[in-house]
């Protein structure tokens, strides 16, 4: 799905009609190609673009933005792209978010004179898309995407696990919803399979209904565009006039394709005749009837449900799991606990074992300091007894001293010890008379020594 527009001022007014380009079309449809050919051609497609995934790996070529936007609000009803019971119903309910629309719009668009929007959400939500497009004074021109419905029901299969049944009804209600709501719009078809043989073809018809001026774009660009549409990611094929699959005994269809369906493709070389029109309107009054025998509002009600039941699951889900962490982190904090407490009780063990050894120690130091203490008691008693004793001579000694034959004995010994000092002296005269006496003797002739 693409839209594009040109030139409008809200402040003055519409001085002439923005061109709103819709590209609308199924999922798998070769929506994504009609706006990579866009892309290339100048038409600006917004500032931020969904990057490209396994499933299209040339790129989706939809505004972020709006992408996240279209989700929410279909999200918001109780609905998605996949809802086999969406019902026109919940689009009074979408209808209620025009305003953010309109802002989503202007911010990615800004005054730009040519921009596009492509998201086959629209499908569902062109009623939306339509009032607020009108609002900004867009001349709303579509773009349809169209591919056999059986190619994109077995895409959807390989894409997302989807039965060929669900892909069928898928692209039933987004084909109808998006004719119908269409028809008051210059539209134009694009077969998947002719855009995929010449899509500068496709580019030039568009260009050229629709006076966009691309030509020279398309001419220049010619190349770039042939690569981009690369008929090797066409991996599923069904011949127009032949649709291939196992036929059912004793129901409605051929070839596995319900006849509703095959009613659709008869008209696929055109769409807008007048007979394929009141052919489109009788089927989709009898697929509504259809949705509303199958789906019944009991029915209904059942998605609603289910989400209102998952999300409170999902919130008890998310409370369960926050549990967990929380015991996680303490069972964590108990290991972690225990594991201290057996540090700290082998370190009290040590600490115990260090005190008895030190209180050992202590004993050992206080039996030795008893031992020093009554062997300084001893000595103690012993120094007292010298003591004792020494005092008493000292008494004996005064007495003694106080005594009158102490007296006498200290004169004599003082006398003694002159006599021991004069002693040298004593000594020298002695010496001198021994020598006079030999001077004497030598003079003195023998004989007279005799006489």
């Amino acid at each position: 799905m693409f839209v594009a527009f040109i030139g409008f001022n809200q402040n003055k007014g519409c001085d002439f009609m923005r061109k709103c380009i819709l590209v609308l079309g199924m999922h798998r449809s070769g929506t994504s190609a009609l706006a990579g050919i866009l892309d290339r051609t100048g038409i600006h497609l917004g500032p931020e673009l969904l990057p490209p995934g396994p499933d299209n790996p040339k790129g989706y070529y939809e505004n972020k933005h709006i992408n996240l936007f279209n989700e929410k609000i279909l999200k918001q009803v109780g609905s998605s792209w996949d809802d086999l019971f969406f019902s026109d119903d919940q689009i009074h309910q979408v209808l209620e978010h025009e305003d953010e629309l309109k802002s989503v719009i202007s911010e990615q668009f800004g005054d730009r004179p040519v921009f596009a929007i492509k998201d086959p959400r629209i499908c569902l939500l062109f009623p939306l898309y339509e009032r607020v497009l009108k609002t900004l004074g867009a001349d709303i021109h579509v773009l349809m995407a169209f591919r056999h419905p059986l190619e994109a029901a077995r895409s959807l299969e390989k894409r997302n696990g989807f039965s060929i049944e669900k892909g069928l009804l898928l692209w039933a209600g987004h084909f109808l919803r998006a004719e119908y709501h269409s028809r008051p719009y210059g539209r134009i078809w694009i077969d998947f399979d002719d855009l995929v043989k010449n899509p500068c073809l496709a580019a030039d018809q568009i260009s050229g209904k629709w006076g966009l001026g691309l030509s020279d774009a398309i001419a220049r660009r010619k190349k770039e565009i042939e690569d981009f549409i690369d008929p090797g990611l066409k991996h599923h094929h069904v011949s127009p006039g032949k649709v291939p699959g196992n036929q059912t005994s004793g129901d409605d269809t051929a070839d596995g394709v319900p006849d509703f369906i095959q009613k659709i493709l008869k008209f696929r070389n055109d769409f807008d005749s007048v007979l394929a029109l009141e052919t489109l309107d009788s089927l989709r009054r009898e697929f509504s009837r259809y949705e509303a025998l199958l789906h019944p509002p009991e029915l209904k009600k059942l998605p609603g449900t289910i989400h209102t039941n998952k999300k409170i699951m999902t919130k008890q889900a998310e409370t369960l799991k926050a549990n967990e962490k929380i015991r996680t982190r303490q069972a964590e904090t108990l290991q972690v606990n225990e594991k201290t407490i057996a540090k700290q009780a082998e370190s009290l063990e040590a600490n115990q074992k260090t005190m008895a050894r030190q209180a050992q120690t202590l004993q050992d130091k206080e039996n030795i300091l008893a031992r020093q203490s009554n062997a300084l008691e001893s000595k103690k008693k012993a120094i007292a007894e010298q003591s004792q004793i020494l005092r008493a001579k000292k008494l004996r000694i005064q007495d003694m001293e106080n005594s009158l034959s102490w007296r006498l004995s200290k004169k004599c010994l003082n006398f003694g010890q002159r006599l021991f000092f004069m002693r040298p002296i004593i000594s020298k005269a002695m010496s001198f008379d021994k020598w006079l006496k030999a001077r004497r003797d030598v003079r003195i002739p023998p004989e007279k020594k005799r006489l």
